[in-house]
């Protein structure tokens, strides 16, 4: 689970000895008219699940290879042929699925009636079978973080437990972002951040309550900012939001975050639902950035209020942590530094690894 600002996978010379064989398989079209009735699996494990490839993965030889890792829920059909074949398996959960959609439901739950509602608990309902199945066919488990791997725990008792492989970044990327921030005039205004793909409903949530709710109630002790909302797939709401706020921008998809993170900016995440870790969190920590943040967006990550990031969770509050950063540049730069102190500790590409060699040597023995 590892990843940089242009979307690389880490460098081979980072896992010597690692080889790779690869073929791509489209996926089927995603919008299947009543695809939830359909029965069987999950409608999203459905959709890449390919007939081929199972028979495929089925006829591999374990003097070949040592394990196979499946990567999400979307994937996890193929973890019972690789099972069959004789290879150790690696199921690694990016989310709890389970938890993670029906907290996404209960938001929703107020504007489902009638046949959305019994479509979400069907979807729900599958969601959490599928991934069971996945936790018991799978000889051991990863989780991006501590709370992941206890939740999963108690949810499924896999038979080997769950160890955490934490997600991780590029830090060296960040490197000339950081070199900026530090060389910008820190009297500058800071410019308000946040990072997302708004496909996915907690993003758009958490965008709509900066533009709408936030930034207004900063407005109205006499604190005017702008804000960026950076990233792709932003949907009509935000957009309609934006547009009545000369102060918002939306970007759209970006080429880089980088431009966002290395002005004098601070990094506000009103999230209130989702799962696994923010790797926006991370990012804006490689970059030196300071973070605001609900204690739902910093979950699983190693982080202390005060210390490298403010935690908030009502507008009020994060009027007053966003107030305390703009008034003081010395706490802005102390949290950016402390925050990059904690990705450096425990985020990296090398702590991943770590985590990786250790795991698998679990696996293998």
């Amino acid at each position: 689970m590892t990843v940089d600002p242009s979307g690389n996978i880490p460098d081979a010379e980072r896992f010597p000895g690692v080889t790779e064989t690869g073929q791509y398989v489209p996926a089927p079209p995603w919008r299947v008219p009543g695809r939830w009735l359909l029965p069987g699996p999950h409608h999203t494990i459905r959709r890449y699940t390919d007939a081929a490839l199972m028979q495929y993965l089925r006829s591999l030889s374990p003097d070949i290879y040592d394990f196979a890792l499946v990567e999400e829920i979307a994937l996890s059909a193929y973890v019972a042929p690789l099972r069959a074949a004789g290879i150790s398996t690696i199921f690694d959960a990016h989310n709890v699925e389970a938890r993670l959609w029906a907290d996404i439901g209960n938001k929703d739950g107020a504007r489902k009636l009638g046949l959305a509602a019994l479509r979400q608990r069907m979807f729900n309902s599958k969601l959490r079978q599928a991934e069971a199945l996945a936790v018991k066919n799978a000889d051991f488990v990863w989780a991006c973080s501590d709370v992941d791997a206890r939740l999963m725990e108690r949810l499924y008792q896999p038979k080997n437990g769950v160890a955490v492989v934490p997600n991780a970044i590029n830090i060296d990327a960040y490197a000339d972002a950081r070199r900026i921030r530090n060389d910008a005039d820190p009297t500058t205004p800071p410019l308000l951040v946040y990072i997302g793909s708004y496909s996915y409903k907690p993003n758009e949530i958490a965008a709509l309550r900066l533009i709408q709710g936030i930034l207004p109630a900063l407005r109205q002790v006499g604190m005017d900012l702008q804000l960026a909302i950076v990233g792709r797939d932003p949907t009509l709401a935000m957009q309609q939001a934006a547009a009545k706020d000369q102060s918002v921008l939306v970007t759209g998809g970006v080429a880089s975050i980088m431009p966002y993170l290395a002005q004098q900016s601070i990094a506000v995440m009103p999230i209130t639902i989702g799962g696994g870790t923010r790797l926006k969190v991370l990012e804006a920590f490689a970059a030196g950035c300071p973070v605001i943040s609900t204690a739902k967006g910093a979950e699983g990550i190693d982080v202390q209020h005060g210390e490298n990031i403010l935690i908030a969770e009502s507008d009020t509050e994060f009027v007053s942590e966003i107030l305390r950063l703009v008034r003081d540049p010395a706490a802005r730069a102390t949290l950016g530094l402390c925050g990059f102190e904690t990705v450096s500790r425990g985020y990296s590409w090398e702590a991943a690894a770590g985590a990786v060699r250790a795991s698998l040597g679990e696996v293998t023995a």
